[in-house]
């Protein structure tokens, strides 16, 4: 049964790629002539994954300057210019192009919350600001 199951999985995936378009090629396509529409398809194939895991690396902490989103806008643009500029010439398939992802996405996240907790930053005291007016109608921010 567990032959069968692989089987059927193995089966399944290729018809998934056949269907769809295989991440391999998206991959080639884009390291030999940055193809848009290969950008295109990877980041509808991965975005979401990759701005799930920035925001479970974030979490907990003040995100004023960045979110999750954020993160994972930063990491997929990283990937497609390093991509196109040839600087993963280790990475040929989809087995080697999740960890990279994952490495690009936790880097940018902890370097974010080491911006966020920078002393010129508040070193992580202020958590946020506040909107007030004050009585002659000035708009300005309290930091709280």
């Amino acid at each position: 049964m567990m032959i069968q199951s692989s089987v059927a999985a193995a089966f399944d995936l290729t018809l998934w790629e056949m269907l769809m378009g295989s991440v391999t090629q998206w991959i080639d396509d884009l390291q030999s002539s940055g193809a848009s529409l290969a950008q295109q398809d990877l980041w509808n194939r991965y975005f979401e994954r990759l701005v799930r895991l920035a925001g479970n690396t974030l979490d907990g902490s003040p995100q004023r300057m960045a979110d999750g989103e954020d993160v994972a806008i930063g990491a997929l643009q990283a990937f497609f210019a390093g991509a196109r500029k040839q600087r993963f010439p280790e990475l040929n398939g989809r087995d080697g192009l999740w960890p990279l992802l994952v490495a690009i996405t936790q880097r940018r996240a902890i370097n974010q919350l080491k911006r966020e907790g920078a002393k010129k930053r508040g070193g992580g005291r202020v958590r946020g600001h506040v909107l007030a007016r004050s009585s002659s109608g000035i708009d300005f921010r309290v930091f709280v």
